[in-house]
């Protein structure tokens, strides 16, 4: 019986980063700077590190995870990842910002 350990948190942030980002025109800063593949993984992986993450073990071929509800996150958790997204956005956007103007 082949098991996998599945990073349930992981997809809740990428949801709430694409409606945070979705909520400003495509033409903002924030949109053309994750536009940025790895700026976006930057993003993510900021905002893994600033949270508890939560975890599952799939089974076999099945792909049903243990905790199937997690993803029911309650309205503070959601507030929590927002408040930590827009604080990687602001430091990723001034680092790249302060790398243009120094590199």
């Amino acid at each position: 019986m082949t098991r996998a350990m599945v990073n349930l948190t992981g997809s809740l942030v990428v949801e709430e980063i694409d409606r945070l980002l979705g909520a400003y025109p495509d033409e903002h800063l924030y949109n053309l700077t994750f536009a940025n593949p790895g700026l976006r993984r930057q993003l993510t992986a900021f905002v893994l590190s600033k949270i508890q993450n939560r975890y599952a073990v799939l089974e076999d071929n099945q792909g049903r995870p243990i905790y199937p509800n997690f993803q029911c996150a309650s309205l503070e958790k959601k507030l929590h990842i927002e408040e930590v997204i827009k604080q990687g956005i602001d430091l990723i956007i001034c680092d790249s910002n302060y790398q243009k103007n120094y590199n």
